[in-house]
């Protein structure tokens, strides 16, 4: 699938469209993954261009300081590989791209608690799929390039997690709605906690990824970091296994979760592919890294390689199977495709049970192809596939 979307250029930034940013943002973190778990892979140069080639993309898009300031918080998810570019190349534009992203960090507009507005042009919104893009670059930025402000920084992402959760915490299914509205002024807000209604599937997945992703970066540092640092790791470390419990008990006999999670099987609902490839990826890596064992903790020595069955892995290989049974599909050039996917929904909507089902699915959306790669590489981690194993193309 990764040599898929590379052939068919997915994910370049190629105006000042902000509906661009994630999803070449989410790309770029993929293709970065895929070095880092096959560094000895004979197309690991080709991936490691792509990385790159898709930081030059956007680098137009983030040079301007006031231009970045006026997208949302998806503008983020392309600070990781800008940091990462940066790393490999010593190219003074990508360490200014990612000095830019972080300090427009400062100047994003909070409400009155402290969380991050999404985007100024949705005042007092705060969503999942922002704090994707926000907690792990703020992490890993600290940690490379501020590390006197590493505290702080690990205190605000852990408070963003929180204000998230407290806010949108869904008792019927033990996961999040998509956002709230601390002004409570939107149509769908709730007026105590401003939550919108609906659990849609793939910000769950975001904010499920956010979670383990950050508590990997912060982990890896460890030796590095002081334990007033790491005091907020247990709380993201808890959060993290209650939503892997929540996914179990939600997850959709077939082996997937539905598009509008706290209305299964209600009229018009689907099995989502793009989140259920991240819940995938989500609940294998715990499983590997002991992120639901309890009382775990950054400082614990864990054996990365471990592939032992539990109920989270065998949820997650099930609905793995499920994706490359229902969902990839083999063309006649003999590379894949990815269908199914949800389109982007935003919450300035009437944010309804009928507006997450309004639009058709899409067919190799980033998400899709994206969360199926890092679906699969946690699956080839299970199984101990290494680089030495052949691979070529289609």
């Amino acid at each position: 699938m990764a040599w898929s979307i590379l052939s068919r250029r997915q994910a370049l930034v190629t105006s000042g469209d902000p509906a661009q940013l994630l999803p070449s943002g989410f790309t770029q973190r993929t293709f970065a993954k895929i070095g880092r778990q096959y560094p000895d892979d004979r197309y690991r140069g080709l991936y490691a261009a792509y990385v790159r080639e898709i930081a030059i993309h956007a680098l137009e898009a983030l040079s301007d300081a006031e231009k970045v300031r006026s997208f949302p918080l998806d503008r983020l998810s392309l600070g990781n590989g800008m940091l990462d570019t940066f790393s490999r190349s010593r190219d003074e534009r990508f360490r200014r791209a990612s000095d830019v992203l972080r300090d427009s960090i400062d100047t994003q507009p909070r409400n009155e608690a402290g969380g991050l507005w999404y985007w100024t042009a949705q005042p007092s919104i705060s969503n999942l799929e922002g704090v994707y893009s926000l907690a792990p670059f703020y992490a890993q930025h600290a940690i490379y390039h501020d590390p006197g402000n590493v505290t702080a920084v690990v205190a605000d992402i852990v408070k963003q997690f929180d204000l998230l959760w407290e806010n949108c915490y869904d008792e019927k299914t033990g996961l999040l709605v998509h956002g709230y509205d601390a002004s409570k002024k939107a149509s769908w807000a709730n007026q105590k906690t401003g939550a919108s209604q609906y659990v849609w599937a793939r910000a769950v997945g975001l904010y499920t990824m956010a979670l383990i992703d950050t508590l990997e970066v912060l982990a890896l540092s460890r030796v590095s970091l002081s334990a007033t640092t790491l005091e907020g790791w247990p709380s993201m470390q808890k959060k993290f296994k209650m939503i892997g419990d929540a996914l179990l008990k939600n997850v959709e006999y077939s082996g997937g979760w539905w598009q509008v999670m706290n209305e299964p099987s209600r009229k018009g609902n689907y099995i989502e592919p793009s989140a259920t490839a991240m819940f995938v990826y989500s609940l294998l890596k715990g499983n590997r890294l002991g992120y639901f064992d309890d009382n775990a903790f950054p400082t614990d020595k864990i054996d990365t390689t471990r592939n032992l069955t539990t109920k989270y892995s065998e949820v997650a290989l099930k609905a793995y199977d499920l994706l490359v049974k229902d969902y990839v599909v083999e063309t006649q050039n003999r590379s894949l495709d990815f269908k199914g996917s949800s389109p982007t929904y935003s919450l300035n909507s009437a944010a309804s049970y009928e507006y997450y089902l309004s639009q058709p699915s899409e067919y190799n959306s980033p998400f899709g192809t994206s969360a199926f790669v890092l679906a699969s590489l946690e699956y080839e981690r299970f199984y101990n596939v290494t680089s030495s194993i052949p691979w070529a193309p289609l």
